[in-house]
């Protein structure tokens, strides 16, 4: 795992997310999954095979993001600030101008799997403008 930057790194952040679980909050909460994601994600998560393990890597997507820039995500309807999606075989994040700090931030995130759980770490580092 290698992270180039020129830029200052300005956080780390960290997400795992058990399977199982959200395995169980997928059944329970379908209706619920409106408010955790955006539109495209939504798209996204539709047409993956693996619902559980595309929800996974969305959920921890955004919350390894959050803790590198230092916000914490205590309502769900702030997880559509950070807009997750799968370009070029990676994971690509956006930032809307209610959580993007000045000067704007570059979040480089890298995924990986575990036996039973995926995560994310995510770094974050001033853009050059």
């Amino acid at each position: 795992m290698t992270f180039r930057s020129r830029q200052p790194l300005k956080g780390v952040g960290i997400d795992l997310v058990e399977l199982d679980r959200v395995k169980r909050f997928l059944r329970s909460h379908q209706k619920r999954l409106q408010s955790f994601l955006t539109p495209s994600e939504h798209r996204l998560f539709l047409k993956s095979k693996s619902k559980a393990k595309c929800f996974a890597f969305l959920f921890a997507s955004k919350e390894a993001a959050s803790k590198a820039m230092g916000i914490t995500l205590t309502h769900p309807g702030l997880f559509k600030h950070f807009q997750v999606s799968f370009r070029e075989k990676k994971l690509k994040l956006r930032l809307s101008k209610v959580v993007q700090s000045t000067p704007p931030a570059e979040i480089k995130l890298m995924p990986f799997k575990l036996k039973d759980a995926v995560g994310v770490l995510a770094f974050a580092s001033s853009r050059s403008n």
